[in-house]
């Protein structure tokens, strides 16, 4: 609910902005952002709201040792979830599950979910994820695999699951 105007310059926003394949009612920008414990925030916003309100936020760390990236990435991921189970003890939360990553057609790309669900309806919830690229989809793609934490509003949850793709 908060405005990104707080935080960054609508100029930076604008510069890096992107949109989902299916719909441009909301757009992302993924800012370099440099502190103790992420290196970039991943913003998600209305296209047409003047004041920047954020519905969804991630924060992400970027593992680019291929040899021991999922090893720190689960360290990382394990520690985040032992503090938020403790600071959201009346949220449910899902138990870890390892999903294969769609877009990479080899099958050999995961992620590694937790969801801290806000509500009955699990359409307001965090998120805590490893992303683990196989090797060929890595080669190919230049993603590096990291952790994601993240929150979204029912807003947006509603239009990633039926709009956005």
């Amino acid at each position: 609910g908060d405005s990104a105007l707080d935080f960054f310059s609508k100029e930076a926003i604008e510069d890096i902005k992107t949109y989902y394949p299916n719909s441009k009612k909301f757009f992302r920008a993924t800012l370099n952002y440099e502190s103790d414990s992420y290196e970039r925030i991943q913003l998600h916003i209305k296209s047409n709201d003047s004041d920047y309100i954020i519905h969804a936020i991630s924060g992400l760390i970027f593992y680019k040792d291929r040899l021991v990236s999922e090893k720190k990435c689960f360290k990382k991921h394990n520690e985040i979830s032992k503090s938020l189970s403790s600071s959201f003890s009346n949220l449910k939360t899902s138990k870890a599950k390892k999903t294969v990553l769609e877009q990479d057609k080899t099958g050999n790309s995961f992620h590694y979910t937790i969801y801290y669900d806000f509500n009955e309806e699990k359409t307001e919830y965090i998120k805590l994820g490893c992303v683990i690229y196989g090797s060929e989809y890595f080669d190919k793609e230049k993603f590096f695999d990291h952790l994601r934490l993240g929150f979204q509003n029912k807003n947006f949850t509603h239009w990633m699951q039926n709009e956005a793709f």
